[in-house]
């Protein structure tokens, strides 16, 4: 472990309580108004993301309705610390790439934003120890209005727990719209997309590949990250073969996050709001997934950079 990521690591300890609560102020606040009817329906659809196979990830039929009200908020209690875990795992190898000049990042299929919150406490703790990195510009995109609006109110919230979070990057309102079929964006410096496949796309890997391929040179994207699980993999594989004019980058070890154990005040925000609308709550269900830590060690990584880049 490096000099940089040792000290992190006791930062992030230290922080841990304050980015849960942070976390929770925003779910409640999600989660306001929401009658028994709609947050049954908004559980069901994120508890069908435990499904299993092989472990974890999606399993047949298993897909969650990302439209639904009340799906952000206990999207972001169940999934938002173990995608900043990730996140950070990767992210932090990579910071001396993105340390250079300032640079125009679009997160895509951005969800709750918890890529923007892994990397916003890395470069928090840069500027803190004098050694502070480039501000970007960060743009969230994402098909679902109610995954950005949480991603919005958890941003509010961060900067709240974290007040040097809007100086170590500018974040542009989120774009709502699917990757496949974009509205208009920035031109993108970097890509990256965290778990941004879905079911749906594994249908026909090698067309799934080509809509990746081309939403990338839409955007004059420079590089490319993204990390998904491992049955997704054909779709990256198909992908890596279309990309004639980029070269494959590694990252050899991954930063081990110390983000880990139970999201406590997380899952009092989800157990008071289910128990205040009568709605199902199942509190042993919910006591083993609102936790920090992902499936990291799981995750099939593409990591890739233009030729002339």
């Amino acid at each position: 472990m490096s000099s940089f990521e040792s000290r992190f690591t006791t930062w992030l300890r230290r922080k841990r309580s304050a980015l849960d609560e942070a976390c929770a102020n925003a779910i409640r606040e999600g989660l306001k108004g929401l009658g028994a009817m709609e947050l049954n329906a908004a559980n069901a659809s994120v508890t069908n993301l435990y499904a299993s196979d092989f472990g974890g990830g999606y399993g047949p039929g298993s897909d969650c309705d990302y439209s639904l009200k009340g799906v952000g908020p206990l999207y972001a209690g169940h999934w938002h610390g173990k995608r900043i875990h990730d996140s950070l795992s990767f992210l932090v190898p990579l910071r001396g790439v993105l340390s250079g000049q300032p640079l125009q990042i679009v997160d895509v299929g951005a969800g709750t934003g918890a890529l923007l919150w892994a990397w916003v406490l890395i470069a928090s703790f840069s500027r803190e120890v004098g050694s502070p990195l480039p501000n970007h510009t960060w743009t969230s995109l994402d098909s679902s209005s109610e995954m950005l609006g949480q991603g919005e109110r958890l941003w509010t919230s961060l900067c709240k727990v974290l007040p040097a979070a809007r100086q170590v990057v500018t974040s542009r309102p989120p774009v709502c719209g699917d990757w496949r079929t974009p509205p208009a964006l920035p031109r993108a410096d970097m890509v990256i997309g965290s778990f941004l496949l879905s079911r749906r796309d594994l249908g026909d890997p090698a067309r799934t590949a080509k809509d990746l391929e081309a939403f990338l040179n839409r955007v004059s994207a420079s590089a490319f990250l993204t990390w998904t699980k491992d049955n997704k993999s054909a779709v990256l594989d198909h992908l890596k073969k279309l990309f004639s004019g980029w070269k494959d980058a590694q990252i050899s070890d991954l930063f081990k996050s110390p983000l880990s154990g139970p999201l406590r005040a997380c899952r009092s925000a989800v157990q008071e709001a289910l128990a205040r609308s009568g709605a199902i709550c199942e509190p042993e269900s919910l006591e083993k997934q609102i936790i920090w830590g992902g499936a990291t060690t799981k995750a099939y990584l593409l990591w890739m950079m233009r030729s002339s880049a």
